[in-house]
């Protein structure tokens, strides 16, 4: 067990069988406190340099947090985030987009059905990086300027 997988009440019974469930079945912790501690606390916007470099940062240790969870894809480890729901809409005038659901307390990720596959994958980790953006966006990436 990895320090992003924690233990269900029925595990940590002592009659419970051993534990050789799939990782993608457990119960993963949140990386997006790990992923936003990475944005240094400034009060002023980044350049779009810095932006790049904390983005790159984000992206590495993403990539390890996939591993540790033993995924080989980082799209698997967003599908199984307990505060992430990714849902298709055939009416959706967009091809993707996300929203915080107070209700259920979970991020939704909503995509466009009908779309290949690739960019189903492409769209879910650009939402999620939104995500992982949210309380920082100002700072990131200044409005004043159209790249960033």
């Amino acid at each position: 067990m990895t320090f992003l997988t924690q233990e269900t009440p029925a595990e940590r019974r002592t009659d419970a069988p051993s534990r050789t469930a799939s990782p993608a079945r457990a119960t993963i912790r949140n990386p997006l406190s790990r992923l936003r501690r990475l944005v240094p606390k400034k009060l002023h916007p980044f350049g779009w340099i810095a932006a790049e470099r904390i983005a790159t940062a984000q992206a590495s240790l993403f990539r390890r947090l996939t591993r540790e969870a033993r995924l080989n894809d980082p799209v698997a480890l967003v599908r199984a985030l307990p505060n992430i729901r990714v849902r298709l809409d055939e009416t959706l005038p967009r091809m993707s987009t996300r929203h915080w659901d107070p209700i259920v307390r979970r991020w939704i990720i909503t995509l466009q059905n009908g779309l290949p596959e690739a960019s189903h994958r492409f769209l879910i980790l650009r939402e999620f990086k939104h995500i992982i953006d949210h309380p920082d966006a100002l700072r990131l990436y200044d409005a004043d300027h159209e790249r960033g």
